[in-house]
């Protein structure tokens, strides 16, 4: 039996950290992973629970060495709490790490911190000692759902998924706790598809525990029995006798409709266009920075390698810029972030129109971008930096209000300082960062002393 009113350690330096309330079948859980100043706390929870939580937190570390906060959706027992837990945090590089379908809404909590896109991070966070994957469970049960592995523990944090209700509860799943999740999932997932499509990535996945927001905890033996028994439940909408009948009704007149009216075909022959304009999108969202309209870090990492391949068959040079906007977190905190994205589109659009048709501009996440210039000498690099830097002397003016920007940036060239899209990229960071060590506004070019 535990003491439910102190944290409890579930494997090495992680913890849970959440509150139990007696008599209530809807128990809501955060956790807590302990990694020096870049610990991490996973689904902080609602007002409800603020200080329970808290106070657990701060038994086991300081709450100034949380730098990550993981919201899996967008409820409010999810991340309500997160402005108060800002407020005693006090860290300038705290992160909110969530998918961008979340962000939209969660803002509107107040939230003033930056955010991790796990999009924009290839769904990983890299701490001192832990690699945590992101999992994405569209619609189970919010849009931008998504679970937390723990590759060296093997600890699933599954957010909604294994989620129960119950009137006993108990820290550790028993034998019988598919009759305590099963009523959760009948209510909140929307369709026993969506639910599978989540389940058939668990299966991949190595598991020892599986730590759900909701409900008991469940060691390994219990987890194969309860994916088994969740894929063959009927949920959400398969439940919903009229929707059933709705089904059957609709498919009969469409049987019918075939038969009699050859007007159908030409419906089809609309949707098929449709569902191919669909799919173009769809491809464009994959490609594209959805803030910006310019290449994301995936699409231009494909580019980058295009670029390799062409430039050593030809002898050709290139430069890679990696571009930091100096203070950003400034005008977030200042005037909030819609005017950060749209300062940020503005800085698309006066790079875009001042750089050459073959130059490659893309946005890799937060306030950097990345600037590739093709086939170029010494001397016209320089040019092209100078030009590109000087963009950034004039102010935009944004819902009137006038901004300064400058930027930092580290350039790195090929083939001289590296001949791969690995190091060309890692040797433009450093030369960034260390642009920002001589006080912003700063070209750097990559040296091997730096």
């Amino acid at each position: 039996m535990y003491d439910y009113s102190k944290a409890i350690e579930i494997a090495k330096d992680i913890y849970w950290v959440g509150t139990y309330v007696e008599n209530d079948v809807f128990q809501c859980h955060t956790y807590l992973i302990v990694d020096g100043n870049e610990s991490i706390i996973i689904d902080s929870g609602s007002m409800m629970e603020y200080e329970e939580v808290k106070a657990k937190i701060e038994s086991i570390t300081n709450l100034k060495n949380i730098k990550y906060i993981i919201a899996h959706h967008q409820d409010p027992d999810v991340c309500a709490n997160i402005p108060a837990f800002e407020k005693v945090i006090q860290r300038d590089d705290l992160l909110i790490v969530t998918h961008p379908r979340n962000i939209t809404l969660i803002k509107h909590y107040g939230i003033k911190s930056s955010y991790y896109d796990i999009e924009e991070h290839n769904y990983k966070l890299d701490t001192k000692n832990f690699l945590l994957k992101f999992l994405t469970t569209p619609y189970a049960h919010a849009p931008g759902a998504f679970v937390t592995y723990n590759q060296e523990n093997k600890i699933l944090f599954s957010s909604d998924i294994f989620g129960g209700l119950e009137e006993s509860w108990h820290f550790w799943a028993n034998d019988n706790y598919f009759k305590e999740i099963k009523l959760f999932h009948e209510d909140y997932m929307p369709s026993q598809d969506i639910l599978s499509y989540s389940l058939e990535k668990f299966k991949k996945l190595d598991l020892e525990i599986i730590a759900p927001q909701h409900g008991s905890l469940i060691k390994k033996r219990c987890i194969a029995p309860l994916i088994k028994n969740l894929e063959n439940l009927k949920c959400g909408l398969y439940i919903e006798e009229s929707y059933k009948n709705s089904i059957i009704y609709k498919n009969k007149l469409l049987h019918e409709a075939i038969v009699k009216e050859k007007k159908l075909l030409q419906e089809i022959q609309k949707s098929q266009s449709a569902l191919a304009k669909s799919k173009q999108r769809y491809k464009e969202l994959a490609t594209k920075d959805i803030l910006t309209g310019i290449l994301n870090r995936l699409a231009f990492e494909k580019e980058l390698k295009k670029v390799i391949s062409s430039a050593k068959r030809t002898g050709a040079k290139f430069a890679l810029l990696f571009l930091d906007l100096d203070h950003f977190k400034e005008v977030n905190d200042t005037y909030g972030h819609d005017m950060g994205d749209k300062l940020l589109q503005e800085v698309t659009k006066r790079v875009l129109s001042n750089i050459r048709v073959e130059d490659i501009f893309a946005r890799i996440g937060g306030d950097e971008f990345i600037l590739l210039f093709t086939n170029i000498n010494k001397e016209a690099l320089h040019s092209l930096i100078d030009k590109t830097v000087s963009l950034f002397g004039k102010p935009w003016v944004i819902n009137g209000i006038k901004l300064n920007m400058t930027t930092s940036v580290g350039v790195s060239i090929f083939p001289d300082d590296a001949d791969n899209e690995t190091g060309l990229m890692k040797k433009a960071d450093i030369a960034m960062y260390k642009s920002k060590e001589l006080g912003c506004n700063q070209v750097v070019y990559f040296e091997k002393s730096l």
